[in-house]
């Protein structure tokens, strides 16, 4: 009593919860699991039992799950309990066999890592050994590590012969199904109580027999399979017991081997040797896996790179994140003021309404191509969409070059102003004048992708007065213009002729009065049904100054 420190232990049914066949107790301030026993008759521990519950406290290890003490020889209760820490997540055999959770390669090396890393401490420490390794045996904290339990206690409970195990549940196996990872020399030891069959026996080595008992184990983590599940337990036992020389050895059969398991298979496959000095030591086994698994640490280490790697990346893919998103941006703004003036789309950006504006002077010029029906008539859509497109980039170039805005195409139709959402005294007049030479020069000498000895002629009205601006629409929002200005430039259009440039008397007065760079020659007078008569000039050119 000296030696260990049992506390109080409180279980029944207001406490006790099922879990793997176990009982749940408090000790202390502790949640334990406690293994629990029906006590046959009084309990003496010698000097040796004190001795290995003495060490069993003493052992403290990341994969060892720590045993906490014994509660037996209580009248009232006529139970002995053994007692270790409680692992919330259950064991590792309720995990892998759990077909709704899906296990990724790391969380399976994370496993293996744990258990050889417990394993190897096991057998370096005053236990030695752990003498009944199983996946029910190997428990699983809230970090999701591995903690191997019920370790160096089965030799004690078993020379007593004095307590019957009792569990909380029916097992999920036979009662024989433990036996399945012991050793051959550790069944042939135990023939009399499995078969009836009592044999000459050797005393056997029982860390050999862990490591027999760990490569039962990474078959069940690799392929999520019970070993021999589809055979009868009892004469699985009795094949491997009763194993001669020269027979193949009867082990579980690996029907799903996977490439990337192939250096586990082996190793695995080294633990089963039926000789327990051809089988690796927990040393070697603990070297391979580190090799094997690569990846250090448990699961929460490996968790804990991940987001080290990524803070530290976090820096990086913000700027290139960013770097996209601006030029995303970039993209759209550009879009956006294609679409339309560029002051108008700055403002819609902002989230600001446009109001409608009225204008007391601007210059307004309307384009049209001569032959585009029969033109598009003897062409494919592709080609029609080839040439239009080229025609308009290149007269939005022309735009570019100068204080103008395109407002609208259709079809062929191409309309654009100057002095309007900016307005810029009467400059507006010389800026359409020279789009308007510009645009029949660059038609000139446009070919045609379909037809390259075919030129292209337009029909170009210009007008200048007064007119009124504003956005229209919401979900498509346009720029538009309204007023007469801009109707009797679309009939300058109409009544021109191909290849020549008509504007009216107001624009010609503006131009030639402020710009006489230019040269217009007389037309005389038009009628233009429901407008009346009108004076207008054809533009010819511009001077070349020295």
């Amino acid at each position: 009593a000296s030696l260990m420190s049992v506390k109080s232990v409180r279980t029944g049914s207001k406490s006790a919860v099922s879990t793997v066949g176990r009982a749940r107790a408090v000790v202390g301030s502790n949640h334990a699991c406690a293994r629990i026993f029906v006590q046959m008759s009084s309990v003496q521990l010698d000097d040796k039992d004190l001795r290995l519950l003495f060490h069993l406290q003493q052992l403290v290890h990341d994969n060892l799950n720590p045993f906490l003490g014994m509660c037996f020889n209580d009248p009232n209760e006529q139970h002995l309990m053994i007692l270790w820490k409680f692992c919330s997540r259950g064991s590792l055999q309720e995990l892998i066999h759990n077909e709704d959770i899906r296990l990724e390669e790391s969380f399976k090396n994370a496993f293996i890592r744990d258990i050889a890393r417990g394993l190897q401490f096991l057998h370096s420490s005053a236990i030695g050994f752990h003498g009944g390794l199983r996946t029910s045996r190997c428990l699983i904290d809230n970090h999701f590590v591995v903690k191997l339990t019920d370790f160096g206690i089965e030799p004690m409970i078993a020379r007593w012969k004095r307590a019957k195990y009792i569990t909380n549940r029916p097992e999920q196996h036979s009662p024989s199904h433990k036996y399945l990872y012991a050793a051959p020399e550790m069944l042939r030891v135990l023939s009399t109580q499995l078969f009836s069959a009592p044999r000459i026996l050797t005393v056997p080595q029982k860390q050999a027999a862990d490591v027999y008992a760990l490569g039962m184990i990474l078959y069940e983590i690799l392929f999520r399979r019970q070993p021999f599940e589809d055979l009868n337990t009892e004469d699985v036992l009795r094949e491997i017991a009763n194993h001669s020389s020269g027979r193949r050895l009867f082990r579980p059969s690996i029907a799903h081997e996977h490439e990337n398991h192939r250096d586990l298979i082996v190793l695995m496959q080294s633990c089963w040797s039926e000789e327990p000095s051809a089988r690796p030591s927990i040393k070697q086994v603990r070297a391979m896996t580190k090799r094997l698994t690569k990846s250090r640490g448990g699961l929460v280490d490996q968790m804990m790179g991940v987001m080290d790697q990524y803070t530290n990346n976090l820096e990086k893919l913000i700027k290139d994140r960013t770097k996209q998103i601006e030029t995303t941006q970039k993209q759209a703004d550009k879009l956006l003021k294609q679409m339309l003036p560029a002051s108008i789309a700055a403002e819609l950006k902002m989230g600001r309404p446009v109001q409608p504006k009225s204008y007391e002077s601007a210059t307004v010029l309307f384009s049209d191509i001569v032959g585009f029906t029969s033109l598009c008539a003897d062409s494919s859509a592709m080609q029609v969409i080839n040439f239009v497109n080229g025609m308009f980039t290149g007269f939005d170039a022309i735009i570019a070059e100068h204080d103008a805005n395109k407002i609208e195409t259709i079809g062929d139709a191409y309309m654009i102003v100057s002095g309007v959402p900016n307005e810029n005294d009467t400059q507006h007049v010389m800026n359409i004048a020279c789009v308007a030479l510009a645009m029949r020069m660059y038609l000139f000498n446009y070919v045609i992708p379909h037809r390259h000895n075919q030129r292209l002629k337009c029909r170009i009205g210009v007008n200048t007065g007064p007119l009124a601006a504003g956005v229209v629409g919401r979900t498509a929002p346009k720029y538009c213009l309204f007023g007469d200005t801009v109707q009797i430039a679309a009939l300058m259009e109409n009544s021109g002729m191909p290849g020549k440039i008509q504007i009216t008397n107001a624009t010609h007065s503006l131009l030639v009065k402020n710009y006489p760079t230019f040269t217009c020659t007389p037309r005389g007078n038009i009628n233009i049904a429901g407008k009346g008569t009108f004076i207008t000039y054809w533009l010819d050119g511009k001077k070349k100054t020295t």
